[in-house]
């Protein structure tokens, strides 16, 4: 009977989130500062969880924090709650929701680290940077989607890139996919996060 109970409401939800899941474009000023914390972290585990109270499905995703960008150091690892997951023989899919990946290495920009949210990324894919080594060996920071970021404007009106690529948040500018030997290294992106958040 509970887990009945459990797969009408989470069908519900599922249904809902579909369909309200589209998210606002952020400049990058308010996606600094609207994250509680920001940090560069490897990803080494996803597990999906149930919790029967309220009943919902949901995957935590487990960081090494490798350095504290903006914000309140939460030690050596943090973990993650997205909403979404299969346990047993159920399943709940967010529209639009992409997760961090197990190996991956990136910049996450954390909205609450107080309360679980649908989606913990400020701004949902927007809130999520990955880091990759160019052909020369240097650390650049991409989008989710491996878009060399080359500059953060954070004043700047968005262009027609970003215009084609809603889920960037205004005032980046970014390369194509084939691009990954250009864009702003680790530390250039840092430096420039670390600028716009006041942090020293």
């Amino acid at each position: 009977m509970y887990r009945s109970a459990l797969a009408i409401l989470l069908i519900l939800s599922a249904g809902l989130l579909a369909e309200g899941s589209s998210v606002q474009q952020l400049s990058v000023t308010e996606l600094v500062n609207g994250s509680d914390l920001i940090f560069k972290g490897h990803v080494v585990e996803l597990r999906s969880l149930e919790d029967p109270a309220p009943p919902e499905i949901f995957t935590r995703v487990t960081f090494e924090v490798q350095e504290t960008i903006k914000g309140q150091s939460p030690g050596s690892r943090i973990e993650l709650d997205f909403l979404g997951g299969t346990v047993g023989g159920l399943t709940l899919t967010i529209s639009d929701m992409r997760l961090p990946k197990v190996g991956e290495t990136g910049i996450y920009f954390v909205e609450s680290t107080k309360r679980r949210q649908v989606h913990p990324l400020y701004g949902w894919d927007q809130g999520h940077f990955l880091v990759t080594t160019n052909p020369r060996g240097i650390e650049i920071v991409t989008t989710f989607d491996r878009r060399p970021v080359w500059a953060i404007l954070p004043d700047a009106p968005a262009d027609d890139t970003i215009q084609m690529h809603p889920t960037v948040a205004r005032g980046l500018s970014i390369a194509g996919p084939s691009s990954s030997n250009t864009g702003l290294s680790v530390e250039e992106f840092k430096q420039r996060i670390k600028q716009l958040a006041g942090v020293k």
